[in-house]
């Protein structure tokens, strides 16, 4: 994972944060693909931003 990290490779592992505070498998399923956006630069509102 360093050398692909040093290659300029992101690495986006499947990790559900429990700060937005789930409360169905959607809104995990949710973060997993807003955190993909936001790798894109693609606006989303599909969890809650850190102070909103």
């Amino acid at each position: 994972m360093l050398k692909l990290s040093r290659l300029g490779i992101i690495i986006l592992p499947p990790v559900t944060e429990f700060y937005t505070r789930p409360e169905s498998v959607d809104d995990i399923i949710n973060h997993g693909v807003g955190k993909c956006l936001d790798q894109f630069g693609i606006e989303h509102d599909l969890y809650p931003r850190w102070g909103a």
